[in-house]
């Protein structure tokens, strides 16, 4: 059984950009992590995926920003 997800919405100074970052049961999976340089972006990004995540069955999902 899956664990959950936690996205995790962090600006990155170094680029100018913001991440949402997907942690799945504890792990950064960068390869579902997401960049983009608007922060309403990566809030709306977040909750997107947010619902993808209880479509792909998981229970536990969370949103930090």
């Amino acid at each position: 059984m899956q664990e959950g997800v936690k996205l995790k919405i962090k600006r990155l100074p170094e680029t100018n950009e913001w991440k949402v970052c997907w942690y799945e049961d504890g792990v950064l999976n960068e390869d579902r992590s997401y960049y983009t340089d608007d922060q309403e972006d990566a809030l709306m990004t977040a909750r997107a995926m947010a619902n993808e995540a209880y479509q792909m069955g998981y229970r536990n999902v969370e949103v930090f920003s």
